[in-house]
């Protein structure tokens, strides 16, 4: 695609969907795009390292993932970045998401309860203010055999 292409292309664009292409179009502006960096971000990255390190070897698959949106001071404004990992029996996803500069905390446990015969789907939230929210769902586990 060559930048004629591209003028092309963003003529074609609705009207609303302009501020999204100049929004979009301004974070390429320095390439390659540099990861941004924040306390809170270097946390999270070593937690998902250290996740990952535990599971190699173990059988377990997945990956962590993730988008962050910086502000022009570098502070994480919106991200979203996540990490699935094994623990005590269960399945478990991580879920640190950034609106705005406010941090929440999404732990999802997925487990077969003690009979075999249900499934638990337990979700925390915890809010920058430290709250937290618990929801304990039990379903009915799909025999398998």
């Amino acid at each position: 695609m060559s930048r004629d292409d591209l003028h092309r292309l963003v003529d074609t664009l609705p009207e609303l969907a302009i501020p999204h292409a100049d929004q979009m179009l301004k974070h390429l502006q320095d390439w390659p795009p540099k990861p941004p960096t924040s306390p809170q971000l270097e946390k999270i990255r070593r937690q998902q390292q250290e996740r990952l390190e535990q599971r190699q070897g173990k059988g377990a698959g997945g990956v962590s993932g993730g988008f962050y949106l910086t502000r022009e001071d570098g502070r994480v404004q919106n991200a979203r970045s996540s990490v699935p990992y094994h623990e005590d029996g269960a399945s478990v996803l991580e879920t640190h998401l950034f609106h705005q500069g406010n941090e929440v905390i999404i732990t999802e446990r997925v487990r077969l309860t003690d009979n075999g015969k249900a499934l638990n789907f337990k979700t925390e939230v915890t809010g920058p203010d430290g709250k937290r929210f618990d929801q304990d769902l039990v379903f009915e586990a799909v025999d398998w055999e």
